[in-house]
């Protein structure tokens, strides 16, 4: 009796070690494995599989997502922190699984593991990594041809090789910009054609683009996976050609002034159907909008001279109702308002030449009460001052161009004594002596357009001896004195229209001819500006 009271005593805890056992148990299987296995590569570089496998439930257990992460940008891929996530979200025991990769870089070295998801947990496995084999491909433009109906629109050949035939690609196309190595991932702009899945080893493609005048920086581009490649530069220049822009704001009008202050146009005065005119209009390039102004504050007029100084205009001289004038005139465009300066100094007059060296600005010949004229004056907008200089040494004559480049200044053509005139003079403030240089070259005239771009300056329009109005345009170079034609304006041949610049772009517009006055306006874009 003795033994069987203590084999009575020993049963609870034998039976309490065996429950404890069986917790133990179910507590480690609560705790499954996730391992990473090998990748496997595809025909092409952007292909894969990676392999993975779960382990330690016990039957009848689940886990409730699995899968891998995988990047090229750290080591420790992680479903919050990746390149690329394949999940499977139904629920497995144990057992091997796979994730297809897609869109992988070429030469490139990506980290990967597999993970699982079990309750609130996330588990891991180890960290492994492979390589994608590298391609070259060669990404060229073999010509660009512009449209003959638009030189603005072109289209673009291209080739690309390297490729291994098949090889899926993302997009690919052209980009271009203003600056040389334009680019998808910046404002530059790009067009990108419609993937292919299936091509040769060197294919090629056409884009038919809508380029802006001036210089412009093409490149082709090719994506493959997620990594991008391009071709090189390729320079594409539409110069020496004219842009048609808003019509005019106000009338259609001839012998009108016109000048440019910072980044915006202005036009103003000037002659119509309706008489003489003082209403006064901005023009701004980058809206292509023109606004009216407060009207100028002087008399009516045409004929009159207009230039800038730095921020401030300027218009004076001219013909009114009562005759030639002699008022001069400030005009603040940050106030939109006049302000009545002093009087030219010299003798009231129509038809004379205006242009603006560093804080100066100069008036000289034209047509007075008494004939024609030559004398040239120099105004000091800081003191209100009027000074004599030099008579211009070209002689008298009025309806001339003039404009300045750089530190000289320059007045040619125009009508005199002798009739009609095509020389040129150069005009230095700093000696106060004029110097002839070559004739212009587009031969003898009176009442064309004079204007500046840059270091060229241009001379277009006008009418000769024989009454032919012209519509040739013409560039002046300083350092060689020699005229090239360019471009002819695109707009009727005229007399007495106006133009100016802003920054690389010259403005023409207005005037008038046999079948009227004008109002059509045209932008220029020179060569190599």
């Amino acid at each position: 009796m003795q033994n069987a009271k203590v084999f009575y005593k020993l049963i609870p805890v034998a039976f309490l070690l065996f429950v404890s056992c069986k917790k133990w148990d179910l507590g480690k299987s609560s705790f499954p494995l996730v391992i990473t296995g090998d990748f496997v590569p595809g025909i092409y570089p952007t292909k894969g599989k990676i392999k993975g496998e779960i382990s330690g439930l016990i039957e009848g257990e689940f886990v409730d997502a699995y899968g891998h992460v995988w990047s090229s940008e750290t080591d420790q891929p992680s479903i919050e922190n990746n390149m690329g996530i394949k999940s499977f979200s139904y629920k497995i025991g144990n057992e091997s699984f796979e994730s297809d990769l897609d869109r992988l870089g070429p030469g490139e070295t990506y980290y990967y593991r597999a993970f699982l998801e079990y309750g609130d947990e996330v588990r891991y496995g180890e960290v492994r990594q492979f390589p994608t084999n590298s391609i070259s491909p060669i990404l060229k433009i073999d010509s660009i041809i512009p449209f003959l109906q638009n030189v603005y629109q072109v289209r673009i050949y291209t080739t690309i090789k390297g490729l291994k035939a098949g090889q899926p690609l993302e997009s690919f196309g052209i980009t271009w910009g203003e600056d040389p190595d334009p680019d998808i991932l910046n404002d530059d702009e790009y067009f990108p054609e419609s993937s292919i899945s299936e091509q040769d080893s060197t294919f090629q493609f056409s884009s038919d683009l809508l380029l802006s005048p001036g210089i412009t920086y093409l490149r082709p581009f090719l994506i493959v996976g997620n990594k991008l490649f391009y071709g090189d530069n390729v320079i594409h220049k539409i110069q020496d050609v004219w842009v048609g822009r808003t019509d005019f704001g106000g009338h259609p009008i001839e012998g009108a002034v016109a000048f440019s202050i910072g980044d915006k146009g202005y036009i103003g005065t000037g002659y119509s159907t309706d008489g003489v005119l003082k209403d006064f209009w901005e023009y701004d390039p980058s809206a292509n909008q023109w606004m009216q102004k407060m009207d100028f504050k002087g008399e009516a007029r045409s004929g009159a001279v207009g230039f800038s100084i730095e921020d401030r205009g300027y218009i004076g001289t001219g013909s009114g109702m009562n005759g030639v004038l002699k008022d001069f005139w400030e005009y603040d465009p940050s106030a939109n308002q006049w302000m009545q300066k002093m009087d030219f100094k010299g003798e009231a007059r129509s038809d004379a030449v205006g242009f603006s060296i560093g804080g100066m600005g100069y008036i000289g010949t034209g047509y007075g009460m008494n004939g024609y004229l030559k004398d040239f004056w120099e105004y000091d907008p800081t003191s209100d001052l009027w000074t004599p200089r030099t008579d211009f040494g070209g002689g008298l004559r009025q309806s001339a161009v003039g404009f300045s480049i750089g530190d000289r200044g320059y007045i040619g053509t125009g009508y005199g004594m002798n009739g009609y005139l095509k020389d040129f003079w150069e005009y230095d403030p700093t000696t106060y002596q004029w110097t002839p240089w070559t004739d212009f070259g587009g031969g003898l005239r009176q009442s064309a357009v004079g204007f500046s771009i840059g270091d060229r300056g241009y001379i277009g329009t006008g009418y000769d001896n024989a009454l032919i109005l012209y519509n040739d345009f013409w560039e002046y170079d300083p350092n060689t004195h020699l005229w090239t034609q360019r471009e002819g304006y695109p707009g009727n041949a005229r007399y007495s229209g106006v133009g100016f610049s802003i920054g690389n772009r010259g403005y023409m517009g207005t005037g008038g001819n046999y079948t009227g006055r004008k109002i059509e306006f045209w932008e220029y874009v020179p060569e190599d500006q």
